[in-house]
């Protein structure tokens, strides 16, 4: 099943993890990708290593190949 997020949720859901990290003044970096794992969306902080956002898009990848949510992905080790 195809489950296709708008743009500007995709863009309000960045600007709320972004806002969230930068109270703890965590660099973070935020991925989308589609039900084949191909990339939609991805950015990153400011002064965020790029292989932040690297690992960001291999998380997003490895959910949706799974057709898991990252949480549950993550819940799973």
């Amino acid at each position: 099943m195809i489950n296709r997020v708008p743009g500007d949720k995709i863009d309000q859901a960045a600007r709320v993890v972004f806002e969230e990290a930068g109270k703890d003044g965590r660099g973070m970096a935020f991925a989308v990708v589609d039900e084949a794992g191909d990339l939609v969306f991805g950015t990153r902080m400011e002064s965020t290593p790029a292989r932040i956002l690297k690992h960001a898009v291999r998380k997003a990848y490895t959910a949706a190949v799974m057709e898991r949510d990252t949480i549950t992905v993550r819940d799973q080790d």
